[in-house]
């Protein structure tokens, strides 16, 4: 019968929504006298500005839940939008005479007042170059004026919906600034932003006012808010490609800066979560005691808040660090035999191999979560190894059996060093490649290292024998002048890699077995694990410079190739990332199931990190580009951005994604 692979959704994952802790209140926000239709984060990600129907605007503290200074007050009546400046020097404001006005967010006075609408201004959007600025109304038209001069320089635009009483609901531009969404009664339409024309007939039939409008950051999509429903458009040909449903009609939207979250709030005053990619909810709705109207959400620029408004006359603010710490797995998919105990990323960036001891390799693609072929079997016994040449062309791979074969990036075993003379007698536990890629070295647990010429598989160095019991790590120095090995008995040891010879003392009292080491992109330091603790050492002299603390025994750790990063893994399931500069955790440990995690790895790219162990799966997470506002804030702020509970104030790391890889019978 021929084996058939395919990806196979769980029924947890399609119908229940993603567990986390129950959110976090920030602030309240209280002073105006009547609604919040508006308001924005500025971009010093501490102040936010509100707008009320009782004619103000405040600005507000995130640190400290304080208002700044006086209310800013003005003619026009009720604002009912405003909008931010792409430079954040200048906020737009919507008012209910069908007014614009322009303030300048350092000195908090108006620079400018346009007119042209007949009736209330219900919505704004700055185009990316901060040139021009759209308007829409409740008179059914759009304006879009030059932000220097004030002119006019299209419009008015007569929309579809001026027939109806509320007009112009909603305006966005598209991140690339060539057109302009708007949204009224039951119809979206997208403009280009030069001539006025409709780029793509309306989109109808969407049940009430489409009341919010959000493009994805590369204009391929548009989320819209109406009746019911958040949808999302195909933005080119306004094909419809998803709809979130939810038991209550919907004010407004909006997407995360930082991850592939959207947030929904209504009529009846909660938010909801949403994963972008598996369009799963993300927790529970949430809310505060009150169940009034939400009539605007937005998310922070640095991804850290969410906030909305609505006709309690007050503005909530939620940590999103408390909120996105349940995003779903974006796959589940059924996997190895037995405990998956390494894998490499390939240089394609597309594709990543796993050795598992069921004794197979199997080859997936982590943009779509599928096994690519069938197994790479092989004699030998289980894999405990594996480690892929500095061209990215070949495999090394580790057995039970004490051999060490070469296999090709395609599947096909090129050379295996199984000859008399040429294998351990025991497991091979690690591999390193030397930087040139002429030498593999392999450490057993015979208690010995062999170093082999990588074309031939002939032993150049070795048996070494370390007295270590077993070598249960290896790494070449990115120098290639030495070879670092962790030992059963807890030691490490830096071997000359041209003579064999020690080239540091033994670093001893370890704890435990030193299950992984790994050094600095310099060579100045060695990184290892070993029982509870993560240390980093001077290469050359052995001095502890610093240890990492845990609560599990650690068997795996890996340094971001992008960023000052170390990850650790180890017996209680759970991944662990600390700041290699300040040794300050980088939010909580995250994890996908509580059995032991074997191995630990990032993409060379950056953009991914894996983790796999005993339950035969490998999880994935998508960087995404979290950890480096994370690192930024550290520098900045690490100090004094502390809860109640002592954890830090920030979104701990990345969204899930979970490969479980098996093979159907049929």
């Amino acid at each position: 019968m021929a084996a058939r692979f395919f990806a196979r959704r769980t029924r947890k994952e399609a119908s229940t929504p993603a567990q986390l802790e129950e959110p976090v209140l920030k602030h309240e926000f209280e002073g105006h006298n009547d609604a919040i239709w508006g308001f924005v984060f500025l971009h010093d990600n501490i102040h936010i500005v509100s707008g009320s129907l009782d004619g103000t605007m405040r600005k507000w503290n995130c640190d400290t839940g304080l208002v700044v200074g006086e209310p800013w007050k003005s003619e026009g009546g009720g604002i009912y939008a405003l909008a931010l400046s792409p430079d954040g020097k200048i906020i737009a404001c919507g008012r209910e005479d069908g007014s614009v006005q322009l303030w300048n967010t350092d000195r908090e006075k108006i620079e400018g007042v346009w007119t042209g609408h007949s009736r209330a201004v219900r919505s704004l959007s700055w185009s990316p170059s901060g040139n021009q600025l759209a308007s829409g109304s409740e008179d059914g038209t759009i304006l879009i004026q030059n932000v220097e001069s004030g002119k006019v320089e299209l419009g008015p635009i007569e929309t579809v919906t001026k027939q109806d009483s509320e007009g112009v609901q909603s305006l966005a531009y598209s991140p690339s600034g060539d057109r302009l969404a708007s949204g009224g009664f039951n119809t979206i339409c997208i403009w280009d932003t030069k001539t006025g024309e409709h780029v793509i007939d309306p989109i109808e039939g969407l049940g009430l006012f489409v009341t919010s409008l959000v493009w994805l950051s590369d204009s391929t999509k548009l989320y819209s808010a109406s009746d019911e429903f958040a949808r999302v458009f195909d933005s080119d040909t306004g094909e419809l490609l998803h709809r979130f449903e939810h038991d209550h009609s919907l004010w407004s939207i909006a997407l995360s800066p930082k991850h592939n979250v959207l947030a929904c709030v209504g009529i009846r005053g909660v938010v909801q979560l949403w994963d972008t990619e598996s369009h799963q909810k993300i927790g529970q709705s949430f809310h505060q005691e009150h169940h009034q109207w939400h009539f605007c959400v937005s998310f922070s620029r640095d991804g850290r808040y969410v906030a909305y408004g609505g006709d309690d006359n007050k503005l909530t603010l939620w940590m999103v660090k408390d909120i996105t710490k349940g995003l779903p797995p974006k796959h589940n998919f059924e996997g190895h035999a037995r405990a998956i105990r390494d894998f490499v990323f390939l240089h394609d960036n597309i594709h990543i191999v796993t050795g598992s001891e069921d004794g197979t390799m199997r080859k997936w693609n982590y943009d779509t979560g599928l096994l690519v072929g069938k197994p790479w079997s092989g004699v030998g016994g289980s894999i405990y190894a594996l480690a892929l040449s500095p061209d990215g062309k070949t495999i090394a791979c580790g057995r039970a059996d004490g051999s060490v074969q070469r296999w090709n990036t395609d599947g096909n075993m090129m050379l295996e060093g199984a000859r008399r003379g040429h294998i351990h007698s025991d497991w091979v536990r690690s591999l390193s490649w030397s930087p040139n890629g002429g030498h593999i070295a392999s450490g057993s647990d015979d208690g010995t290292i062999l170093i082999r010429k990588a074309t031939s598989g002939i032993v150049e160095f070795g048996p070494i024998k370390t007295k270590q019991y077993r070598v249960c790590a290896l790494a070449y120095s990115p120098s290639g002048n030495r070879i670092a090995s962790g030992g059963w008995n807890t030691t490490i040891c830096i071997w000359d890699s041209k003579t064999g010879d020690l080239a540091l003392g033994l670093i001893q009292g370890l704890g435990y077995e030193v299950t992984s080491v790994v050094w600095s992109s310099d060579s100045t330091k060695l990184y290892s694990a070993s029982d509870k603790l993560a240390r980093v050492f001077d290469s050359t002299s052995g001095a502890l410079l610093h240890y990492f603390q845990h609560d599990d025994i650690l068997y795996s750790i890996a340094l971001s190739p992008t960023y000052n990063v170390l990850v650790c893994v180890g017996d209680q399931g759970i991944a662990q990332l600390w700041d290699t500069e300040s040794y300050q955790l980088l939010g909580q440990p995250f994890n996908q199931n509580r059995q032991i995690l074997r191995c630990a790895s990032f993409s060379r790219d950056g953009r991914y990190l894996a983790c796999g162990g005993h339950d035969r799966t490998l999880a994935m997470w998508i960087v995404n580009d979290i950890v480096s506002p994370l690192i930024a804030n550290i520098k900045s702020s690490w100090g004094d951005r502390v809860t109640d509970e002592g954890h830090n104030d920030l979104y701990d790391s990345c969204l899930w994604v979970n490969f479980m890889f098996v093979m159907q019978e049929h």
